[in-house]
């Protein structure tokens, strides 16, 4: 695309379904006293359906209250997965407010469409990744001088930024200057955005003059642009392609101890970027800016917002209220009675325990076997778009059938602790819970996948391996992969969720398994392989194990695994994927080649006596392995660390190619 451009016009021409190009227009919202509304709600013509029309006003009704009174804007609108816009909703979008580093996505837009491909230098250290994750402002100064130097024809480096923005991307609005001290472009300036007495600032009874002034829409049109890439006939050009893909990945990395506005509501699924101004650096107050997409599988959300003279009393509940705008639509294509999880059920074992996943995404839970019975509260946890019920879909139950329609949660032992008066009440402080834990819960047989036992059978060997050869895993802490070895030999690389900075390190082993356990605010864990480091780890609860939280096949990405957090253990995708003879979720998979679970019937918990399997955690393995003596069964082959580690870098992730595309979210 280096010689091409992509006029505004063009792109909603191709786009066909976009806000600015449909035919006709219809307002759903209701304005008492006949003054002009400062918020609009766009749709297509095709949602005049009363069921939708109504949803949508109930989302505009939420949120209006939130702006009104507030100097903040929103452009929050839905695409369908077939392009049709479902609904676009503006409260106070083309008002001028200060841009922050929101821009700066369209920035290294710009370096990647205008920089032949052999030059691109995007990993982290790289200007371009100083500029988009950590908001770098002197970087930023340096990034806009060079692509001054590379773009051809007149103009400084300022107005060809804006150049690009306006005429390729479609933005109305533009830089004025940016003047951080010590950068090559203190003095530029682009005269068309001068701050005149039109572009001023006011917020309440302060006005002021600011140099970069964008609106709610500027951001929204920037990522729309980025969004729907596909839908123009650039998408043909490779390097275009590819300067899509990079920025959507890089405006998924959350910055090191930071979270954006958004992300402090939406605790996954975001690319995006944000930008403040603190308190002191202008007049009119702080800045908060934030814009980018979130997708999810029928579809993807724009968002936009900017503020100035607000703080966190104000933004986080209207950004709160966005997100919960979001699960309320996406609720209604995926409802709460909806079977997650399908499939025949194995016939009921008459002797000790049953086990089976929770199909559906609300379970309802009785303290009697009877539909009259008082429910149980089983509340919503809002980690995903959807949000998850506490005892959610893809949970594992262990239960004592009552009969044919009835089953009897069984807990752990005494050591578990969800089912307390504390866990009860202080991590859902929305929650409707009980003050005491129920002593019985009942389950509708209807609502679970009974499994069989051979779900817990042990997986011997992978490779040629002859019996005794050792099994270990080797954890890559900072990205996020777990490697599962048969002597020298690599059988499975997976993607996995942990934590930077609670996941143990060191040589770790597998020494206590559960099929299923119910750990604080996750009852139903499955597939659950406890670490032990030969001292007290084990006391702190540190596994592998099982999340089906994540909706990994729905929502995880490469760049998700980074974003993603556990309280320190090391959470397994349950997609399922081919090893060997082996078709399984890996969960799954990975359980039952540590050891499985030989006695289901009976056992709660299994302890490992046989030969331990390894597990080296590390930030550098490269470095961490050379502390141990390699396995016996790598140095009886005359092999050593240096040739497992030839083994451990030749071998490819295992993941779905959902994985692979950072744009499923």
């Amino acid at each position: 695309m280096k010689n091409k451009q992509l006029h505004r016009r063009d792109f909603l021409k191709m786009l066909g379904t976009g806000a600015a190009a449909m035919p006709s227009l219809n307002s759903f919202a209701t304005f008492a006293g006949g003054a002009p509304p400062k918020a609009s709600l766009l749709l297509p013509t095709r949602l005049d359906a009363a069921g939708e029309a109504r949803l949508i006003e109930g989302i505009q009704a939420g949120l209006e209250p939130l702006f009104e009174g507030k100097e903040m804007a929103l452009e929050f609108f839905r695409i369908d997965a077939d392009g049709t816009e479902n609904f676009r909703i503006q409260i106070n979008h083309t008002e001028l407010y200060p841009i922050a580093s929101a821009f700066k996505a369209f920035l290294a837009l710009h370096y990647f469409v205008n920089t032949p491909r052999e030059e691109w230098q995007y990993t982290q250290g790289t200007r371009v990744y100083s500029v988009v994750v950590y908001s770098n402002n002197g970087q930023t100064g340096h990034l806009l001088a060079e692509m001054g130097r590379r773009v051809e024809g007149p103009g400084n480096a300022i107005e060809k930024f804006n150049d690009f923005i306006l005429d390729v991307m479609g933005l109305r609005n533009g830089l004025y200057s940016w003047n951080w001290p010590g950068t090559p472009t203190v003095g530029l300036s682009d005269e068309r955005f001068l701050p005149t007495e039109e572009r001023e600032i006011w917020i309440r009874t302060l006005s002021e003059s600011v140099s970069n002034v964008w609106t709610a829409e500027d951001l929204a049109i920037g990522w729309e642009f980025i969004s729907r890439a596909e839908e123009t006939e650039h998408w043909e050009d490779e390097d275009f392609r590819e300067a899509i893909r990079i920025i959507r990945e890089l405006c998924a990395i959350p910055a090191n101890d930071y979270l954006s506005p958004i992300e402090k509501v939406l605790n996954s699924g975001y690319i995006g970027k944000d930008g403040t101004l603190p308190l002191g650096d202008i007049k009119v107050g702080r800045v908060i800016n934030d814009a980018g997409i979130v997708r999810v599988p029928t579809g993807e959300y724009i968002i936009s917002f900017m503020s100035a003279g607000e703080n966190e009393s104000s933004t986080v509940p209207a950004l709160q209220k966005v997100v919960d705008s979001m699960r309320l639509w996406e609720e209604q294509y995926h409802p709460s009675g909806q079977l997650f999880i399908s499939g025949q059920s194995h016939a009921l074992y008459e002797d000790g325990y049953n086990y089976g996943f929770v199909r559906r995404q609300n379970l309802e839970l009785y303290s009697a076997p009877s539909e009259d019975a008082p429910r149980i509260d089983n509340p919503v946890r809002r980690n995903t778009v959807f949000g998850l019920m506490y005892l959610m879909q893809g949970a594992l139950v262990r239960f004592l059938p009552v009969d044919d329609e009835w089953a009897k949660f069984v807990r752990d032992d005494p050591m578990d602790d969800v089912f307390t008066g504390m866990d009860w009440t202080s991590g859902f402080t929305d929650a409707n819970w009980v003050p005491t834990p129920p002593k019985d819960i009942f389950i509708r047989m209807s609502d679970l996948l009974v499994i069989g036992r051979e779900h817990g059978e042990e997986i011997g060997f992978i490779s040629d391996a002859p019996e005794g050869t050792d099994k270990y895993i080797f954890l890559d802490v900072p990205r996020r992969q777990l490697t599962l070895f048969e002597g020298p030999t690599a059988i499975l690389k997976t993607p996995i969720v942990l934590n930077m900075a609670a996941t143990p390190r060191g040589r770790l082993y597998v020494n206590r398994v559960l099929m299923t356990r119910n750990m604080p605010h996750y009852p139903g864990v499955p597939f659950t392989n406890f670490l032990h480091d030969g001292s007290t780890l084990n006391t702190g609860g540190y596994a592998l194990h099982g999340a089906p939280w994540h909706r990994w096949t729905e929502t995880v990405t490469r760049r998700e695994t980074l974003r993603r957090y556990s309280h320190g253990c090391i959470n397994l995708p349950n997609w399922q994927r081919t090893v060997g003879d082996y078709t399984l979720p890996v969960d799954e998979f990975i359980f039952r080649w540590i050891g499985g679970f030989p006695d289901m019937a009976h056992e709660i918990h299994h302890i490992r006596s046989n030969q331990p399997v390894r597990i080296y955690s590390a930030n550098n393995l490269y470095q961490a392995v050379f502390e141990y003596q390699p396995p016996d069964s790598v140095r009886v082959q005359g092999g050593n660390w240096n040739d497992v580690l030839h083994t451990f870098d030749e071998q490819p992730i295992n993941a779905p190619e959902s994985f692979f595309e950072p744009t499923l979210l």
